[in-house]
C-alpha cells in the first residue's frame, strides 16, 4: 500500500465527521450537487494523473541522472539514505545528521516550488486554465481538495524539475510532494478556527479559507501548500478579517465535470480569435486572469456580488436520487479504472474505452444535477452500451462471470428506473422542491 492508500480510509472518516459537525452546528458545511461536482473532477484527475506522473518521473529520471550538475560535473551523489534509524530501546530513535538535513532542505525546497507554482496559476492565464476548477467550489469543505482540473498535474509536475538538475532523487521529491498534497486536505474545511501560533508559519485552515474567497483584498492571497512563510516573505499574505465569499468571480454555472474542467480553457480560445492583432491573440494566454484585448472591452476585473445566490438549480427529489445512485456507481468504474492504469497488460486502447466511458458516467451526472434536457437519451445510451463495455474487460480476464453478470443486471434495472423517471427528466412534471444541503 502507498501513502494515499493508507491516508483514504482517514480522509472519509474527516469528511463524514465534518457532514455529522455540520448537522450538529445546524451549518451546511456540503450541497449535494456540489460535492458531487467536485468530486466528479477528483475522479478524472486522478484517471489522468496516473499517466501524467508516470510520464513526468521518466522525464525527471533521465535529467536527474543524465544532466544533472552531479552527472555534468562528476560528483558523487548525495547519499539516499534514511533520515531517522529506529531501535527497540530508549531513545527509541536516532537522528542521522547529513540525510536528515537533506531532506529537510528537499521538504522545504518542493514548498517554495509548489508556492510559486500555485502563485503562477493564478496570475497566467493558460495555468489559470488548469486550476480554476479547484476554485469554482461555492462551498468550503474537506471535499474540496479532491475538485481539480484534471490536466493541472502536467503543468505542475514542470516547476519541480529544477530538482531533477539538482540531483535530487526523484523518490524524495516525489514523497515529499505527496505529503504536501496531504496536508493540502486538512486546510479546506471551514469548521476549524485559527489556530493561534501556528498562523504565522504553517498553512491552516484559516488562512486557506482566504486563498478561497472572492472577496476583493482576498483574491491572489495564501498560496503556500504546507508553510504559509513564503506568503510572509513575497508579500501575497493576507490574514482572515471578514466573512468570505467562496467561489470564482464569474460564477460557473455548471455541475458538469467536463465543462467544469474546460469552460476557461474556451472563454481563452473565444477571446483569442475574437483579438485583431495577432499579439492579442498570443498574449490572451499569458496574461493575467481579467486581462482582455482593448478591441473586445476593458480589462478591469468586475467582482462579484457578495450576496450572490449560490448555483442551485431546482430537481425533483426522485431524479437526485437517481443522479447520486449513478455517481456512486461511476466511482467504482473510476476505481476500477484507476486500478486497470496500473497494469500494462489490460493495452492502452481498452484502458482509454473504460476511462472515456466512466467521464461520459460522470458528464451525465453533471447534466442530471444541471437539469439539462440532452442527458436522458444521453443517460439511456449509456446504460445500452453498459454491458458492451464490461463485457470487453470481461473479455480480458479481468472481470469474472459473475461481476459481468452483475453489470448487466444493474444496466437493465438502471434503464427501467430511468424510463420510470422519463417525465421528471423530461420536465413534463412539475419539479418537487428539493434541498440539495447535506
Amino acid at each position: 500500500m502507498n501513502m494515499m492508500e493508507i491516508a483514504f480510509p482517514i480522509i472519509v472518516g474527516l469528511i463524514f465527521l465534518e457532514v455529522i459537525l455540520g448537522w450538529i452546528q445546524h451549518r451546511p458545511y456540503y450541497r449535494v450537487n456540489d460535492t458531487v461536482a467536485g468530486i466528479s473532477t477528483g475522479i478524472m484527475f486522478m484517471l489522468v494523473g496516473v499517466p501524467t506522473l508516470f510520464g513526468a518521473l521518466i522525464v525527471y529520471d533521465w535529467i536527474e541522472r543524465n544532466i544533472s550538475i552531479f552527472a555534468l560535473f562528476n560528483w558523487q551523489p548525495i547519499p539516499f539514505d534514511d533520515p531517522l534509524t529506529f531501535h527497540s530501546a530508549f531513545p527509541f530513535v536516532q537522528i542521522n545528521a547529513i540525510p536528515f538535513l537533506y531532506w529537510v532542505v528537499v521538504f522545504f525546497a518542493v514548498d517554495c516550488l509548489y508556492y510559486w507554482f500555485h502563485r503562477l496559476s493564478h496570475e497566467i492565464n493558460f495555468l489559470w486554465g488548469s486550476h480554476v476548477t479547484h476554485h469554482s467550489s461555492e462551498q468550503f469543505n474537506l471535499a474540496v481538495s479532491f475538485r481539480g482540473g484534471s490536466f493541472q498535474r502536467v503543468f505542475e509536475y514542470a516547476f519541480f524539475l529544477p530538482l531533477a538538475f539538482l540531483g535530487v532523487n526523484w523518490f524524495m521529491f516525489l514523497f515529499a510532494h505527496r505529503v504536501l498534497k496531504l496536508c493540502q486536505f486538512w486546510v479546506h474545511t471551514a469548521a476549524v478556527p485559527e489556530l493561534g501560533f501556528l498562523e504565522y508559519f504553517m498553512v491552516t485552515p484559516s488562512n486557506h479559507r482566504v486563498h478561497h474567497g472572492r472577496n476583493p483584498q482576498y483574491i491572489d492571497k495564501n498560496h503556500g501548500g504546507i508553510f504559509i512563510i513564503w506568503d510572509r516573505m513575497f508579500g501575497t499574505y493576507e490574514p482572515e478579517r471578514e466573512k468570505i465569499n467562496y467561489g470564482i468571480t464569474n460564477q460557473l454555472t455548471s455541475f458538469n465535470p467536463l465543462w467544469m474542467t474546460f469552460h476557461y480553457y474556451s472563454e481563452l480560445w473565444q477571446m483569442s480569435k475574437g483579438a485583431k492583432s495577432w499579439k492579442d491573440k498570443v498574449k490572451v494566454w499569458f496574461a493575467k486572469p481579467g486581462w482582455k484585448p482593448a478591441d473586445l472591452g476593458s480589462s478591469e476585473i468586475v467582482y462579484s456580488d457578495p450576496d450572490r445566490p449560490d448555483y442551485d438549480p431546482p430537481l425533483p427529489r426522485r431524479v437526485k436520487i437517481y443522479g447520486i445512485f449513478q455517481f456512486v456507481a461511476l466511482s467504482g468504474f473510476g476505481l476500477l479504472a484507476y486500478s486497470l492504469a496500473h497494469d500494462s497488460a489490460f493495452g492502452i486502447f481498452r484502458l482509454l474505452i473504460l476511462i472515456g466511458f466512466t467521464v461520459y458516467g460522470l458528464t451525465n451526472v453533471g447534466g442530471i444535477l444541471d437539469s439539462k434536457g440532452w442527458v436522458f437519451p444521453s443517460e439511456m445510451l449509456r446504460l445500452v452500451l453498459l454491458p458492451m463495455v464490461a463485457f470487453l474487460i470481461h473479455l480480458n480476464g479481468y472481470l469474472e462471470v459473475s461481476t459481468l453478470l452483475y453489470i448487466v443486471g444493474y444496466s437493465a434495472a438502471s434503464l427501467i428506473w430511468l424510463t420510470l423517471l422519463r417525465r421528471a427528466f423530461t420536465g413534463e412534471d412539475d419539479p418537487e422542491p428539493t434541498a440539495m444541503a447535506a
